[in-house]
């Protein structure tokens, strides 16, 4: 084989060599990350029980003044 032929199979190798670590980095960022966000969903569980009560003293509030306005 050539210089030229080695060099160039050398610089493949390790373009690969680098992309692979990329790949491996990335997917294990993404892991981290899901991860992250499955914590995040866990913790924000109560805020949305909250919400959902707000939601009902909304509904429970204009079911009221409906009555009051109806009364007037």
């Amino acid at each position: 084989m050539s210089a030229i032929t080695v060099g160039c199979l050398e610089a493949y190798k390790t373009s690969v060599d680098i992309t692979c670590d990329s790949v491996d980095s990335s997917i294990k960022s993404m892991y981290a990350l899901m991860a992250k966000c499955e914590e995040l969903s866990k913790t924000m569980e109560p805020v949305h029980q909250i919400g959902a009560q707000i939601k009902e003293i909304k509904r429970l509030l204009d079911l009221f003044e409906a009555q009051l306005s109806e009364k007037s």
